[in-house]
Protein backbone atom coordinates (compact mmCIF):
# COMPACT_ATOMS: atom_id res chain seq x y z
CA UNK A 1 0.00 0.00 0.00
CA UNK A 2 2.93 2.62 0.49
CA UNK A 3 4.39 1.90 -2.87
CA UNK A 4 1.41 2.72 -4.56
CA UNK A 5 0.58 6.00 -2.17
CA UNK A 6 4.11 6.77 -2.97
CA UNK A 7 3.35 6.43 -6.51
CA UNK A 8 0.11 7.76 -6.35
CA UNK A 9 1.60 11.42 -5.14
CA UNK A 10 3.88 11.29 -7.73
CA UNK A 11 1.71 11.03 -10.61
CA UNK A 12 -0.49 14.17 -8.63
CA UNK A 13 2.63 15.92 -8.04
CA UNK A 14 3.56 15.52 -11.98
CA UNK A 15 -0.10 16.48 -12.67
CA UNK A 16 -0.33 19.64 -10.92
CA UNK A 17 3.11 21.03 -11.99
CA UNK A 18 2.93 20.56 -15.73
CA UNK A 19 -0.73 22.26 -15.10
CA UNK A 20 0.83 25.26 -13.18
CA UNK A 21 4.26 25.50 -15.09
CA UNK A 22 3.61 25.68 -19.04
CA UNK A 23 7.14 24.35 -19.73
CA UNK A 24 8.06 22.56 -17.36
CA UNK A 25 11.57 20.25 -17.84
CA UNK A 26 11.13 16.58 -17.06
CA UNK A 27 13.67 14.04 -16.76
CA UNK A 28 12.54 12.45 -19.95
CA UNK A 29 12.03 8.60 -19.92
CA UNK A 30 15.68 7.79 -21.13
CA UNK A 31 17.47 4.62 -19.39
CA UNK A 32 20.41 3.34 -19.16
CA UNK A 33 22.97 1.36 -17.14
CA UNK A 34 24.42 4.26 -15.83
CA UNK A 35 21.60 5.81 -14.60
CA UNK A 36 21.02 1.94 -12.60
CA UNK A 37 24.15 1.89 -11.36
CA UNK A 38 24.32 5.32 -10.61
CA UNK A 39 20.94 5.22 -8.17
CA UNK A 40 22.00 2.01 -6.82
CA UNK A 41 25.51 3.56 -5.68
CA UNK A 42 23.19 6.16 -3.90
CA UNK A 43 20.85 4.12 -2.32
CA UNK A 44 23.44 1.99 -0.97
CA UNK A 45 24.98 4.85 0.92
CA UNK A 46 21.61 6.24 2.11
CA UNK A 47 20.46 2.85 3.60
CA UNK A 48 23.26 2.22 4.83
CA UNK A 49 23.40 5.30 6.93
CA UNK A 50 19.78 4.16 7.68
CA UNK A 51 20.73 0.94 8.88
CA UNK A 52 23.06 1.73 11.65
CA UNK A 53 20.62 4.02 12.84
CA UNK A 54 17.88 1.15 13.19
CA UNK A 55 20.58 -0.88 14.43
CA UNK A 56 21.71 1.36 17.74
CA UNK A 57 24.86 2.16 16.39
CA UNK A 58 24.61 6.02 16.15
CA UNK A 59 23.79 7.63 19.55
CA UNK A 60 19.97 8.50 19.26
CA UNK A 61 20.72 12.93 18.96
CA UNK A 62 22.66 12.35 15.99
CA UNK A 63 20.42 10.20 14.53
CA UNK A 64 18.88 13.00 12.42
CA UNK A 65 21.86 14.05 11.14
CA UNK A 66 23.85 10.42 10.20
CA UNK A 67 20.01 9.55 8.35
CA UNK A 68 20.25 13.32 6.49
CA UNK A 69 23.80 13.23 5.57
CA UNK A 70 23.43 9.71 4.24
CA UNK A 71 20.89 10.47 1.71
CA UNK A 72 23.30 13.72 1.04
CA UNK A 73 26.11 11.68 0.18
CA UNK A 74 23.64 9.11 -1.91
CA UNK A 75 22.65 12.14 -3.94
CA UNK A 76 26.03 13.64 -4.47
CA UNK A 77 27.26 10.47 -5.23
CA UNK A 78 24.71 9.14 -7.52
CA UNK A 79 24.51 12.51 -9.37
CA UNK A 80 28.24 12.62 -9.92
CA UNK A 81 28.32 9.11 -11.18
CA UNK A 82 25.50 10.26 -13.87
CA UNK A 83 22.03 9.73 -12.68
CA UNK A 84 19.56 12.86 -11.58
CA UNK A 85 20.42 11.12 -7.63
CA UNK A 86 16.75 11.09 -7.39
CA UNK A 87 17.33 8.26 -4.91
CA UNK A 88 13.21 7.15 -4.97
CA UNK A 89 10.64 6.05 -7.69
CA UNK A 90 7.72 8.29 -6.86
CA UNK A 91 10.41 11.60 -7.31
CA UNK A 92 11.59 10.06 -10.37
CA UNK A 93 8.24 9.65 -11.46
CA UNK A 94 6.89 13.32 -9.93
CA UNK A 95 10.07 15.09 -11.93
CA UNK A 96 8.85 13.14 -15.33
CA UNK A 97 12.09 10.56 -14.95
CA UNK A 98 10.77 7.77 -14.29
CA UNK A 99 11.94 4.32 -15.92
CA UNK A 100 12.94 1.19 -15.17
CA UNK A 101 16.57 2.02 -14.62
CA UNK A 102 15.28 4.40 -11.46
CA UNK A 103 13.13 1.88 -9.79
CA UNK A 104 15.87 -0.98 -9.90
CA UNK A 105 18.15 0.91 -9.09
CA UNK A 106 16.46 2.21 -6.22
CA UNK A 107 15.69 -1.57 -5.12
CA UNK A 108 18.79 -3.30 -5.51
CA UNK A 109 20.13 -0.03 -4.08
CA UNK A 110 18.48 -0.68 -0.82
CA UNK A 111 19.06 -4.39 -0.42
CA UNK A 112 22.69 -3.88 -1.20
CA UNK A 113 23.20 -1.40 1.35
CA UNK A 114 21.29 -3.20 3.94
CA UNK A 115 23.32 -6.06 3.24
CA UNK A 116 26.61 -4.51 3.09
CA UNK A 117 25.83 -2.85 6.56
CA UNK A 118 24.69 -6.43 7.54
CA UNK A 119 28.15 -8.11 6.89
CA UNK A 120 30.16 -5.70 7.72
CA UNK A 121 29.08 -4.22 10.55
CA UNK A 122 26.27 -5.58 12.21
Amino acid sequence: MYVIAQLAGGMAALLVATRLVADLPTGGAVGSMTILVAELVGMALFTFGIAAVVHGKVHESMSGMMVGGSLLLGIIVAVQLGSGGILNPAVALALGAFNLHYVLGSVLGAIVGMQCYKRCVA
